[in-house]
């Protein structure tokens, strides 16, 4: 009566198209998780070079400018595991800061730290400029927002109005069932006639949509995750034989002493590069 079947049918999809698109996030922050993992080791182990090179006497002009072009290649990521920690170390409830009242509160604060780590190094986010860790109380917190949304306002990031869409972005699924992301905050219970269950299905048809468009973004980074693992456990073999060469002098060692160091350097630009590369690159 009065299309109640049809209303509820319509309802019935909404909250489908909803778990869809809770599952298409989790799987990105899992992705996000191990893609980010990879390149924290990666960024070790360039270091680790770094350290070996500079143990070496008399090494080619080109080597130190390899080294110059890696560290400017991580210097983003670099940037973001610093600030991520004083984050950390503030201890900041980030999620009771962001609008969309308790539901939201609860999301954010269920998003775990290598979740939110993970997810900043996939999107690229951009230093707020600020050190966090010098701040305290809502200083503090809006500059940790900034910083999720992608940088300050002044130095051309989303500011904080982009941290709490960041969080509610992706946060996990009850936001969404609570009606205060996706479906609307008004609630189901009032849509009793044809006209509200056809925004339903509008609304449904928008979140699948947007669950589309983060399984796409998940398989590019699951190729990059792929690929990086791949190339680290090569990368690991190579250090592992230059690493004996450690404090020697370069034009000392015979060509295959030599080749191994060029080698190694080569390889390390272009695991900068991979640790570089994020979504919005």
């Amino acid at each position: 009566m009065f299309y109640r079947d049809y209303f509820d049918t319509c309802i019935k999809e909404c909250k489908k198209a909803i778990k869809v698109y809770d599952t298409s996030i989790e799987n990105f922050n899992e992705m996000a998780v191990k893609l980010n993992g990879e390149k924290i080791e990666g960024n070790k182990l360039l270091q680790k070079v770094e350290v070996l090179i500079n143990s070496i006497a008399k090494t080619p002009k080109s080597f130190h400018e390899d080294i110059d072009l890696i560290n400017k290649n991580v210097k983003q990521f670099r940037n973001i595991l610093a600030e991520f920690n004083e984050i950390k170390h503030q201890n900041l409830n980030v999620g009771k800061a962001a609008g969309g009242g308790a539901a939201i509160a609860a999301g954010a604060g269920a998003l775990a730290p290598t979740a939110l780590m993970g997810i900043a190094t996939t999107l690229g986010t951009a230093s707020t400029g600020t050190a966090i860790a010098t701040l305290s109380g809502a200083a503090a917190t809006n500059a940790a927002l900034a910083w999720i949304g992608g940088g300050a306002l002044a130095a051309g990031g989303g500011g904080m109005a982009a941290g709490n869409a960041f969080l509610a972005a992706c946060g996990p699924v009850g936001w969404a069932v609570a009606g205060v992301l996706l479906c609307g905050g008004a609630g189901w219970n009032i849509w009793k006639n044809k006209k509200e269950g056809e925004k339903a299905v509008k609304k449904a048809e928008r979140i699948l949509r947007k669950a589309n468009s983060i399984n796409i973004s998940t398989e590019k980074v699951e190729g990059k995750y792929v690929e990086i693992s791949a190339f680290s456990k090569e990368f690991k073999k190579i250090f592992s034989i230059a690493k004996v060469l450690e404090g020697s002098n370069y034009s000392r060692l015979g060509a295959v002493d030599q080749d191994c160091l060029v080698d190694l350097v080569n390889k390390s630009v272009i695991y900068s590069k991979l640790i570089k590369w994020n979504l919005n690159a």
